[in-house]
């Protein structure tokens, strides 16, 4: 367990600063090394925001596995239905044919879900990015924090 924690953290870590540092090399045209130095300094700044994007990132990941799964099962109906055909016909064609369709429907549906799912996680990494490089983001933890002990 200890050693999947860390390995979990330093894949966090690493990964938020791959981010920022392609962040600085699209946006203010840095070269590498440079934009390395500069987004593990804004990840050291900003490690709780990255941590608390980076457990959104994971919760949500469970959105696009839920439409898979559930996507899954209504695109097998139709192989289902022609399967059904096919032996009380006995055109066994019928069989293949249903197959391949559900599996072509699947492999689009995956596709569909994932670049969807990529667009999205890459947008919300480079908004964040962008307001931590401009202006500094607070931790919305920090944030609730903060109003809990002022009462």
């Amino acid at each position: 367990v200890l050693i999947f924690l860390a390995g979990f953290i330093i894949a966090l870590m690493v990964t938020s600063v791959a981010i920022y540092a392609s962040g600085y090399i699209v946006q203010d045209e840095n070269r590498l090394g440079a934009a390395l130095t500069k987004a593990r300094l804004l990840f050291s700044r900003h490690v709780l925001v990255s941590v608390e994007m980076s457990l959104l990132e994971i919760i949500f990941s469970f959105v696009p596995a839920a439409i898979l799964i559930v996507g899954g099962f209504w695109l097998l109906l139709p192989s289902v239905a022609l399967t059904l055909v096919a032996s009380v016909s006995g055109m066994s064609y019928l069989i293949l044919v249903g197959v391949y369709t559900t599996l072509a429907a699947y492999v689009l549906l995956v596709a569909l879900v994932g670049a969807i799912f990529n667009a999205w996680i890459t947008s919300s990494w480079m908004f964040l990015f962008m307001k931590m490089h401009r202006e500094g983001v607070a931790s919305r933890v920090m944030h609730y924090l903060a109003r809990v002990f002022r009462r």
